[in-house]
């Protein structure tokens, strides 16, 4: 009989999994100096598609003081860590270590990246990230956020926005107030919803609100504006064919329950999140790119599609990938359907390394449950 989030095993895996998490962010080497406080992490321009226009795109990653999931709130930069989302990295590197960044210190980040930009008629689409929640209050104070916000709404070139937060921090009153000073124009609001099966959320993701919650925060932010939902392809613990199945799954979902676009997101190895814990064990592989492209292809009919997994702040080192003979081919496909929303640039692609991928998606693992205890067992051995 197969087990659910509600079994006391389960219980005790997840429990077990957030010690060993909390063990890996602890090793997370601190900011070099405070005085970066007022220094975003950075900025650049990647490509992207506006009503079938191929344009170009600036995404400002604000430095934030952490991931409300991920640490506790610190006066003396001393952090208490939690286990947040096992896979991100960038939640905890290079902030402050749940030191708060005063309202002021924010916006001067965001200025010194957005004048960078100074035609902002080549990049009408400007992302807004802070490797939290934009509007958890408690990350950027809400002075931040809006005069943030009026900069943007200034700038007429600028005709599309996208910020990201969790949704317990996503109410009424700040959605309608971020739209009524973005005005007319286009806002996305981001969600990490990774997954729609209750056990990969619980114990290979960690997600910090449940599918119910996310159902109730996707009628709400389509009132004022519209929901971009996150799938995660290939978290922690997952097998290939895992991926494949669950990524599809929630895409179909996602749409179901509202999102106007999915961000397809194939996993980074993160030195100082689970999934780097687990491939220096030989446990975890990134995903192969044929799985993302079979999402993409297979999805795309539903609603519009994205293909991420690249922009973060600081990078990644171990990006999805397929063999060295076409895993840049396929990435510059991935770049020109991105540009295009046409699906074309991911279809007829090929490589002798595609039996590899499809022999991967054939092996028997054991049961997800059985599989993770016996990887935290390893896991335990390392960091308990």
């Amino acid at each position: 009989m197969l087990a659910d989030i509600s079994d006391p095993t389960v219980k005790q895996l997840r429990s077990k999994i957030t010690q060993i998490m909390r063990a890996i962010r602890a090793q997370t080497p601190p900011l070099a100096s405070m005085a970066l406080a007022s220094t975003a992490k950075g900025s650049e321009i990647w490509e992207g598609c506006i009503d079938g226009e191929s344009i170009k795109r600036v995404v400002i990653y604000l430095r934030s003081s952490g991931c409300s999931w991920a640490m506790k709130p610190s006066s003396d930069g001393t952090p208490v860590f939690k286990a947040g989302c096992l896979d991100c990295e960038h939640s905890v590197a290079g902030t402050t270590f749940g030191r708060a960044i005063p309202a002021a210190t924010y916006v001067k980040q965001f200025e010194k990246e957005f004048v960078k930009y100074q035609d902002y008629s080549e990049y009408p689409m400007l992302c807004v990230y802070n490797e939290g929640s934009m509007l958890n209050e408690a990350e950027l104070p809400a002075e931040a956020r809006r005069d943030i916000l009026k900069l943007i709404a200034e700038n007429k070139n600028i005709k599309s926005v996208i910020l990201e937060s969790l949704p317990e921090y996503i109410t009424e009153p700040i959605l309608d107030e971020a739209r009524t000073i973005l005005g007319d124009k286009y806002l996305e609001v981001g969600v990490g919803l990774e997954s729609c099966d209750p056990m990969v959320r619980h114990l290979a993701i960690n997600k910090p609100f449940t599918l119910q919650q996310f159902e109730e925060t996707a009628k709400l932010i389509r009132k004022y504006c519209h929901l971009l939902s996150y799938i995660l392809v290939k978290p922690s613990f997952l097998t290939e064919k895992e991926a494949l199945q669950d990524s599809l799954n929630t895409v179909q979902y996602a749409f179901d329950v509202g999102s106007d676009v999915v961000s397809i997101e194939p996993l980074n190895i993160g030195e100082y999140a689970m999934s780097g814990a687990l491939n220096r064990l030989g446990l975890y592989r990134v995903p192969w790119l044929w799985t993302v492209l079979e999402v993409a292809k297979k999805s795309h009919t539903l609603g519009e599609t994205r293909l991420g997994g690249y922009q973060f702040a600081p990078k990644y080192e171990n990006f999805a990938q397929n063999c060295p003979n076409c895993t840049l081919r396929v990435k510059e496909a991935i770049v020109q359907y991105n540009s295009t929303n046409d699906i074309a640039h991911l279809t007829g692609l090929t490589c002798s390394c595609q039996d590899e991928w499809r022999e991967e998606l054939n092996k028997d693992y054991p049961y997800i449950v059985d599989r993770v205890q016996q990887y935290v067992e390893l896991l335990g051995k390392e960091y308990l």
